[in-house]
């Protein structure tokens, strides 16, 4: 058993920062005690919690916390803004939100790549890039792709990547 003196007369921030340096136990004695809380307040519970009219109430799986995210986004924001999201926040928007945390493919189409590079598409379509087709460059790059882009990569150049060879 263990007992610990604890001011309840800070306020909740100065609490929450001193409560991590406790034991599980003597946190939430503590917590009842002074009638303070350290749990994340979620920004909602549902959707009219939110403001504006695409923003949704993304509640992560296990229900600990909850955010507004505006669905209405496009794909392109919708990647840059999620990277600044938990895992599991990003999980329950890309489901709630029918998009992909994904960064955006480099590429459509061939007309979208500088030069002699052309766009390679997974087959998935979750990702595309601009590869080099030219055999010596081709050879020398493609062992520091994905898998996926390997594929699609020899597909696109008409080669195969020989990941052991050039290593």
């Amino acid at each position: 058993l263990w007992a610990q003196c604890i001011d309840c007369g800070m306020n909740q921030t100065e609490f929450c920062n001193e409560e991590p340096f406790w034991s599980q136990p003597i946190q939430e004695a503590a917590e009842e005690r002074c009638e303070i809380s350290c749990a994340p307040v979620a920004e909602c519970a549902v959707d009219d919690d939110c403001e504006g009219e695409t923003n949704d109430c993304v509640v992560q799986a296990d229900g600990l916390w909850a955010q507004c995210i505006d669905c209405g986004m496009n794909q392109t924001d919708f990647s840059s803004e999620c990277v600044n999201w938990s895992k599991d926040i990003q999980d329950a928007a890309e489901a709630r939100c029918e998009m992909s945390c994904a960064p955006p493919a480099q590429c459509a189409t061939d007309d979208d790549c500088e030069g002699n590079l052309e766009c390679a598409v997974q087959e998935n379509g979750l990702w595309a890039q601009c590869v080099p087709c030219d055999e010596e460059t081709f050879t020398s790059e493609c062992v520091y792709w994905s898998d996926d882009i390997i594929v699609a990569a020899e597909a696109k150049c008409e080669q195969t990547c020989n990941k052991t060879a050039a290593v």
